[in-house]
């Protein structure tokens, strides 16, 4: 058993934790994409959005914020059908999936 739910939440640690998972995740993509990870008409700009979802994700768990984490599920679904095309529910449900799928990541990665 983990002895962090003893300790006093700091939030700086939460923010800490995503704005460097974030900061991460942007510069492997530029190493990779270069400057097209910075036009979100790019497919590289997903490097950004996908590293943005999984920080505050594991940040989330791993503080014991898993409701709060769920509650991004939904949300990153939500952004995608308001940047989506009319009529394309297809990319809500695969964002769905794709969120619930790096919530179970996140879960099992604070479990280790």
């Amino acid at each position: 058993m983990s002895d962090r739910s003893q300790r006093p939440f700091l939030a700086t640690e939460l923010f800490g934790g995503f704005w460097l998972g974030t900061l991460t995740a942007s510069a492997f993509g530029y190493v990779t994409f270069g400057e097209r990870i910075l036009s979100p008409r790019h497919g590289a700009f997903e490097c950004v959005v996908l590293g943005t979802l999984t920080a505050a994700l594991l940040a989330l768990v791993s503080r014991g914020r898993r409701v709060e984490a769920a509650l991004l599920i939904p949300a990153y679904a939500w952004l995608r059908l308001a940047f989506a095309e009319q009529g394309s529910w297809g990319i809500v449900i695969v964002a769905l999936l794709l969120a619930a799928g790096t919530y179970l990541v996140a879960l099992i990665f604070d479990g280790l």
